[in-house]
């Protein structure tokens, strides 16, 4: 049989904490106390489900910006093996028209 476990406490200490709160504000204040600390926890729940809400959409944020900033390092990574040849292509023949470039330069300087 699971133990009930409320806030880290056992059973025997919430007992324990009723009684000390039923002693020191009597039993006539007890409903109103009941109730302003469940308003408390409801609220203190919320906030924290909002936390993780935020903490969860900025983990997603960051988990597509590190895909951006690795797409823009490899634009290929996305493309398909086809894509990627004629993208590989496409690049080699722009290092051999600048390498032509650049001998012709060097050509025109020296001759």
């Amino acid at each position: 049989m699971g133990q009930i476990n409320f806030l880290g406490i056992g059973p025997l200490e919430l007992l324990v904490v009723l009684v000390v709160l039923l002693i020191f504000v009597g039993p006539s204040r007890l409903p109103e106390i009941a109730s302003q600390a469940g308003k408390a926890f409801r609220k203190l729940k919320e906030a924290s489900n909002d936390l993780t809400k935020d903490f969860q959409e900025m983990a997603d944020e960051a988990k597509d910006i590190k895909k951006e900033a690795k797409n823009a390092v490899n634009p290929t990574a996305g493309l398909s093996k086809e894509a990627k040849e004629i993208a590989d292509d496409i690049a080699q023949t722009h290092t051999d028209i600048v390498g032509s470039i650049n001998i012709g330069d060097t050509n025109r300087t020296h001759g």
